[in-house]
């Protein structure tokens, strides 16, 4: 596991995401871990907190799996870098 697919779990756990066996980067946001709009927002804290990165609420919003989140999370360190 990658140190951003690590900080990323840690996030939804801290989320209250179920364990680590039941996520894939496949797994959606809503349907399969029963995040909501506060849900995302909190989420969107954790990731911004964990991986040093700045989300807006709209691209939080907008994220449908943890694929999603990935490639949101790793244009945001290039942006960055």
């Amino acid at each position: 596991m990658r140190n951003t697919d690590l900080r990323i779990y840690k996030a939804l756990r801290k989320t209250g995401a179920k364990p680590l066996m039941c996520i894939s980067y496949d797994t959606n946001l809503v349907t399969d871990l029963a995040f909501d709009e506060v849900d995302l927002l909190i989420f969107g804290f954790y990731l911004e907190t964990l991986l040093n990165i700045r989300v807006e609420d709209h691209e939080i919003r907008g994220l449908c799996t943890i694929e999603s989140v990935l490639k949101l999370v790793e244009q945001k360190k290039e942006f960055v870098s």
